[in-house]
């Protein structure tokens, strides 16, 4: 009896250290996926799981909402057309408006629900409204599913309930989020719906990060049992529009942290500016990622040490010895809007880099970006060569990494004594 206790205790023992160390880890979401991508360009930033197929949930109602706005780009539907509401689609289980059978809903009506309140009735009506029924519908939800290059997708339904064919991946939802944008522009606007009333209730959006993440104009959350919480965002900043995918959060919340964290390492290693210097650097162009530049004729950095602009400053370098030219360089490993996660970002590049950051120096530093405040993490002290091979180490990894080369000013603060 004393043995077996043990070997119970033991067997517990086990499995709770292994949640201790895998838990929290974003690796053990076994229905995670995720992929950042570039709008305009189709660049992918980061991506993982991206080709597993998952369950979509209700991010299928986001190809409803495509095949709507195509109907209404053809002239087919008005936003003022009005939908039979049948006896099906008003047994639908929730999140549903409680459509009464024989009623009728406007598309105006019916797309703010979607978007919104991510109605399943109103998915039904749609689908019955537009293919006779929702099988047929969702035939041709998959047709335009693969005229878009959605190579993996297979819609059964028009509302993302639970249906063991209906199956989707992170870069095929990432590619039906750019392109819902891209071909109907003017439509796309009901995304950043923040509320829609609807006899006489008020549907919050369940897209939170519209409120919580700075630039987010959409576009769909979605949850079953079987897909984790799912989520499709678009953010623009300067001029730069990301489209995220997330599939298989354990809550909404996690998910959500999970995208801002994604998005933020994104556009810490967007490239906004390239500088040729003159003279000893003449040979060589130097990429200088800087996230949060509010002054883009500037390529270089605010100052480290009070973080004061530099507007209007031509680049230039003065007459510097071997010496103080081998510590000139830095990475940059993030741009986060809290402060604790930047300085893990950049301890968590030490530890990573081993013996090559030995001579360097944290610096995190804020900076404000129209009013959003941001804390970039770098580590400075490096030369030219280590500190690009200090990148390619981390980015494959999987981390996001910048070598960039600063100016006389702020050499001072990295210099290593």
């Amino acid at each position: 009896m004393t043995v077996k206790l043990k070997k119970t205790s033991f067997f517990c023992l086990m499995l709770v250290s292994i949640y201790l160390v895998f838990g929290g880890s974003t690796s053990a979401w076994a229905k995670y996926a995720s992929i950042i991508i570039d709008e305009q360009s189709g660049e992918v930033f980061s991506s993982k799981n991206a080709d597993y197929k998952r369950h979509p949930a209700s991010l299928t109602k986001i190809m409803t909402l495509y095949m709507v706005f195509d109907a209404l780009d053809k002239g087919k539907l008005k936003l003022s057309s009005k939908m039979k509401v049948s006896k099906r689609a008003s047994r639908m289980p929730r999140s549903k408006l409680w459509l009464k059978p024989g009623s009728n809903i406007t598309v105006k009506s019916a797309i703010l629900a979607l978007v919104t309140r991510s109605a399943n009735d109103v998915a039904v009506v749609v689908a019955e409204h537009l293919g006779r029924t929702e099988k047929d519908f969702a035939k041709l939800m998959t047709k335009q599913a693969r005229i878009l290059g959605m190579k993996n997708t297979t819609f059964m339904n028009a509302s993302g309930l639970r249906n063991k064919k209906q199956l989707s991946t992170a870069r095929d939802m990432a590619l039906l989020g750019q392109r819902i944008r891209q071909d109907f522009p003017k439509n796309y606007k009901y995304f950043s719906t923040k509320n829609f009333k609807y006899n006489g209730q008020l549907h919050s959006n369940h897209n939170r990060l519209l409120k919580d993440y700075q630039g987010t104009d959409g576009i769909k959350t979605g949850y079953i049992a079987a897909s984790g919480f799912n989520l499709v965002a678009s953010v623009q900043r300067n001029g730069r529009r990301l489209i995220g995918v997330v599939f298989g959060g354990k809550s909404g919340r996690s998910r959500d942290k999970e995208m801002m964290k994604l998005l933020d390492r994104a556009y810490a290693g967007i490239e906004i500016a390239v500088v040729r210097p003159p003279d000893r650097f003449a040979e060589k162009t130097i990429p200088l990622t800087i996230a949060g530049l509010n002054n883009t004729d500037n390529p270089f950095d605010v100052d480290v040490e009070n973080n004061a602009g530099l507007p209007n400053q031509t680049p230039s370098y003065s007459k510097v010895s071997k010496a103080d030219n081998l510590f000139q360089w830095a990475i940059q490993v993030g741009a986060f809007s809290n402060k604790i996660k930047a300085n893990e970002a950049v301890h968590n590049a030490v530890a990573k880099l081993g013996s090559l950051a030995k001579r360097t120096k944290v610096i995190v530093s804020p900076i404000d970006e129209k009013g959003y405040k941001l804390y970039r993490a770098r580590l400075g002290g490096f030369d030219e060569k280590t500190a690009r091979q200090s990148c390619l180490i981390l980015k494959g990894g999987g981390d996001v990494c910048v070598a960039l080369i600063l100016q006389s000013s702020e050499q001072v603060a990295f210099r290593i004594q």
